[in-house]
């Protein structure tokens, strides 16, 4: 199976470019947010092209028991996701590592809240020594965000069928 057909979407923001995997899509498809219904949400683990800011986002986490959700909050609070980035960084020689977060919003077009920016921020300084990618999976799409100029960016979604 072709980059392509694996990663049939990416999304770009200045010379950073984030490839989703297939399988990533579906789950964010099958998590989206129903009326009345807990937020969703977990880790993003991926890798990085050596040479170029090229991220490939092939694995995610969901909600374990030990979270905490609501209609419009969520708490990673259970160690299995940490478990499971750490057993994806073993499996792939030290290729695949976290990479940021995503969670659902009850909204089509999802935007991050201050809530939102303020544990991204808190995520980027727990961990310096990447960079961090942040997903809204909302109702009608899913977006990207990451840190640019001092902010919080959409990225722009790119189609590669």
């Amino acid at each position: 199976m072709s980059a392509k057909t694996s990663f049939p979407i990416s999304f770009s923001l200045a010379n950073t470019h984030v490839y989703v995997h297939q399988e990533v899509i579906a789950a964010f498809q099958q998590a989206r947010q129903k009326k009345f219904e807990n937020e969703r949400f977990g880790v993003i683990i991926g890798s990085k092209n050596k040479d170029d800011e090229c991220y490939w986002i092939e694995h995610l986490t969901k909600p374990h028991p030990g979270d905490q959700s609501s209609f419009t909050s969520f708490t990673l609070e259970d160690p299995a996701h940490q478990a499971i980035v750490n057993q994806k960084f073993i499996e792939s020689e030290g290729h695949l590592a976290y990479l940021g977060t995503w969670h659902t919003h009850p909204e089509q077009f999802p935007e991050p809240s201050s809530v939102d920016r303020r544990d991204w921020r808190s995520c980027l300084a727990r961990n310096g020594d990447r960079q961090l990618f942040f997903c809204i999976v909302g109702t009608g799409e899913f977006r990207f965000f990451k840190m640019h100029g001092g902010r919080f960016n959409r990225m722009r979604m790119t189609h590669h069928f």
